[in-house]
């Protein structure tokens, strides 16, 4: 046993190390000869990416520890590792990102893992069985209903399978200057449908699990966020396929996708479908953006949750616009794009480096709560919901994470959910 688990642990190390190292050529030789217009150049520092390389090496252990003793909050913190932490260290070793913004990066980083490991979990008190079948099932069928009823009146109940064009459907989408209720309900029932979607197939109940599928499609089809539809492919490849004795997939599947990319460079002179969804703008993109949050807050005023939930109280944002929206103009003249960050772009531009402890406690805290909740649960449900929130932290501001992504709101959902199988 002994024996297997140092085998175990050796083979996390080499796939990490390769998962890493295929991750830096796919910047050389894709992102930046193809995205160097909006900033993906080429500036390799050999000191830089042996600092990169040792602070990998330093949290290698940690993370590999990660899917050792697997739980829902290791499973969180697995995710941001894979999707942003190392990701952000092949940017900062090959784009000639500044040092200061680094040691930021790091420290956050480092902090992050260490409250994971010595955060103590917290117990809450079971629902109550009698009710809860009740409260779960209301609660589906009422999102359900509002989701059809947005993408009857605001839609047409129309469908969308084109990646490509996006970007028109949520021109129209903001073309429409919806009401606050359909702008909170509209990611929360993207958010739960997928989840939902897990626990019916589990229950076998297939057509049920379709008809939620079809209403997630429509919720695509308005707004073309790409997030809705990821999600709901991989609630249903998690329910077919995804076992506890098979938790190395994740790392697995990442290699294999950076594998992927390079035979379809050889095959397509040089082009990549898979990096331009993948890689570039679900990994190196939110690092960039976080980049030049801490870059343009570095000489400019902290904005300390005044455009957050303090506005709420009477306070106002000193720049007069939403944030994403300043940090887009300021770094692409295009004042229409939204340049939504998390992580560290967040935890900088609201406190600057008070905000390098602040935020990691505060992930911490939300997750442990988060794990607190889908005690006893399916692994398969939890781990849908952890791919869904991970994604949302690394690319929305922590409260907005927990209030207008539902992160509160499903924790709720899943305190809820009857516990017909205790595998995780």
């Amino acid at each position: 046993m002994v024996i297997n688990n140092i085998r175990y642990r050796w083979n996390i190390y080499l796939v990490l190390l390769l998962y890493k190292i295929t991750l830096d050529i796919i910047y050389i030789v894709l992102i930046a000869p193809k995205y160097a217009y909006v900033g993906y150049q080429l500036h390799f520092s050999i000191l830089k990416y042996l600092i990169s390389l040792a602070i990998v090496a330093i949290l290698i252990q940690p993370i590999a520890g990660l899917l050792t003793n697997i739980s829902t909050s290791s499973l969180i913190i697995l995710i941001l590792n894979l999707a942003y932490f190392i990701p952000g260290c092949t940017t900062y070793a090959l784009s000639g990102l500044s040092n200061s913004y680094f040691c930021f990066f790091a420290l956050y980083w480092s902090l992050l893992m260490f409250f994971h490991y010595y955060f103590r979990r917290f117990l809450i008190i079971p629902p109550p069985k009698k009710i809860t079948p009740f409260i779960f099932y209301s609660i589906v069928a009422l999102i359900s209903f509002f989701a059809l009823l947005i993408s009857g009146l605001y839609n047409g109940f129309r469908f969308h399978f084109n990646l490509m064009d996006v970007y028109s459907l949520r021109d129209f989408q903001s073309s429409l200057h919806l009401p606050a209720i359909v702008r909170y309900l509209h990611p929360l029932a993207s958010v739960l449908i997928p989840i939902t979607v897990v626990y019916f197939l589990l229950k076998k109940d297939i057509l049920v699990a379709v008809l939620l599928s079809v209403v997630q499609l429509l919720l695509f089809a308005f707004g073309g966020h790409k997030t809705t539809l990821f999600a709901l492919f991989a609630a249903i490849f998690i329910a077919l396929f995804y076992q506890d004795k098979r938790k190395l997939w994740i790392l697995y599947i990442l290699l294999t996708l950076n594998i992927i990319v390079f035979i379809e460079m050889l095959t397509f002179h040089g082009n990549s479908f898979v990096s331009s969804f993948i890689q570039f703008r679900t990994f190196f993109i939110p690092n960039m953006i976080s980049y030049q949050f801490y870059e343009y807050f570095s000489s400019h005023e902290f904005v300390y949750l005044r455009d957050s939930i303090l506005r709420w109280v009477g306070f106002v944002n000193p720049y007069g616009m939403p944030i994403p929206i300043l940090i887009s103009g300021a770094y692409t003249g295009n004042y229409s794009v939204w340049a939504n960050n998390g992580l560290c772009g967040d935890a900088f531009y609201q406190f600057g480096w008070f905000g390098v402890v602040l935020y990691p406690i505060l992930i911490t805290t939300a997750i442990r709560f988060f794990e607190a909740c889908t005690k006893n649960l399916d692994i398969r449900i939890v781990f849908t919901s952890c791919i869904i929130f991970s994604q949302a932290f690394i690319n929305s501001p922590f409260f907005i994470v927990m209030l207008t992504n539902g992160f509160i709101f499903t924790c709720l959902f899943l305190y809820l959910m009857p516990r017909e199988s205790s595998q995780f």
